[in-house]
């Protein structure tokens, strides 16, 4: 297991978190959609409200910084959509 760092920034609850959180060795070499699976999976049960789904419109990998930034919606329970935009990199 490997130690990450994760910025997410969006609408109206809250605006900005930093989080730290553990995923397998090398989850940045993977797909993107897997990192950001990964750090989705930590944040379930830890934000308010507890349920939330998102989407991934647009994503870009630094390779030479080892930085995923992703952009999408986060859809949490009633239809509630904010844009978000997170940044993750190994801790």
């Amino acid at each position: 297991m490997a130690t990450y760092k994760a910025v997410l920034m969006h609408g109206e609850r809250g605006g900005e978190g930093r989080y730290s959180f553990e995923a397998e060795d090398g989850v940045l070499e993977r797909s993107t959609h897997a990192t950001m699976t990964a750090f989705m999976q930590h944040l379930q049960g830890k934000l308010e409200p507890a349920h939330m789904d998102w989407r991934l419109d647009g994503v870009l990998r630094n390779d030479d910084l080892g930085v995923i930034t992703a952009a999408g919606t986060l859809i949490f329970d009633a239809g509630d959509r904010q844009p978000f935009v997170c940044m993750i990199n190994e801790a």
